[in-house]
């Protein structure tokens, strides 16, 4: 038997060395979350504004168009428990930090990146921010989160073609132009039925969350506001109304209770056109500059100590 587990071991040891390379390689491609991850250890001590949340921040927020000096560290499918993690991690790096901004949508409670459709970006929370744990050995892998055939054309498209995997700007907005889709309509229905509860499983635990990153930056001296991402009407009207009051009134109530969050409800306001949308629950350049101007505008009246956050 054991004279059987060395020629094993001795047969399959090519591979397991190739693997290794492989895999050394794929991490070393540039991607969103090393690029931010390397940011926020240099650079956050400068950092004034810190935008959190999922896809809606991502593609909703531009730093450009803040006074004060603001970096974006959301990523698409970043549920709010990693928002705290990632906060929580550079805490004591951030040396000028005024104020922390956090989109509270209709998903936002009730969901987490470890589980459901957007599960497989998990992994990337292990590999590089190291602030997430998991049983499952393909969130420490590159290799294992994907098939063979995936692997092979992102190790293509960056070591032949030297296109890295970084769609995101240098203050962390995404580089995405596109304008607004033709599926303006059908995309709406599609994404609220994918972003209603199936159940209330992390909903008890993302409201402790919610109070812990106010709790968070309240030793930071920091300002929380908390904001509903504008969404076209094809996708507002298709949302659970029972789901959609427990997010907003919970927000409501968390904010009431604390002395240094705000909230701000942009889900239905009208100063959003077609033409701001990307698609029906995303904006696209134009709209992330109004929603952009409008959190500058409530960060600049914003009060501390009798000082506005103003330049």
């Amino acid at each position: 038997m054991k004279k059987f587990l060395l020629k094993f071991l001795f047969l399959i040891s090519p591979l397991i060395i190739l693997g290794v390379l492989f895999e050394g390689l794929l991490r070393n491609i540039p991607n969103d979350y090393k690029f931010k991850k390397e940011f926020l250890e240099k650079k956050s001590a400068d950092i004034e504004v810190l935008s959190l949340g999922n896809s809606h921040t991502y593609y909703g927020v531009n730093p450009v168009h803040f006074e004060l000096k603001a970096f974006n560290a959301s990523h698409i499918g970043q549920s709010i428990d990693l928002d705290y993690k990632i906060l929580a991690k550079y805490k004591d790096n951030f040396k000028k930090l005024k104020v922390i901004t956090i989109n509270i949508d209709y998903m936002t409670l009730f969901s987490s990146t470890s589980s459901g459709d957007e599960a497989w970006r998990f992994k990337n929370y292990c590999i590089y921010y190291d602030v997430a744990n998991s049983f499952n050995l393909r969130n420490y892998s590159e290799v294992l989160s994907f098939n063979l055939r995936q692997n092979f054309m992102r190790f293509n498209k960056y070591y032949l073609k030297n296109s890295p995997d970084i769609w995101c700007d240098g203050l962390g907005f995404s580089i995405d132009k596109t304008i607004t889709t033709p599926y303006l309509n059908s995309s709406g229905k599609i994404a609220a039925l994918s972003h209603t509860r199936k159940n209330n499983k992390f909903l008890e635990k993302n409201i402790k969350v919610v109070k812990a990153i106010i709790e968070l930056a309240n030793t930071m001296n920091a300002k929380v506001i908390f904001y509903t991402s504008p969404s076209h009407k094809n996708y507002v009207r298709h949302l659970e109304k029972e789901q959609l009051d427990i997010s907003i009134n919970t927000i409501k109530n968390i904010v009431a209770k604390s002395e240094n969050s705000y909230y701000y409800n942009y889900l239905t306001t009208s100063q959003f056109l077609d033409s701001d949308y990307r698609d029906a629950d995303h904006l696209n350049g134009i709209g992330a500059k109004k929603l952009s101007l409008l959190l500058n505008k409530s960060i600049c009246q914003i009060d501390m100590g009798g000082v506005k956050f103003k330049k």
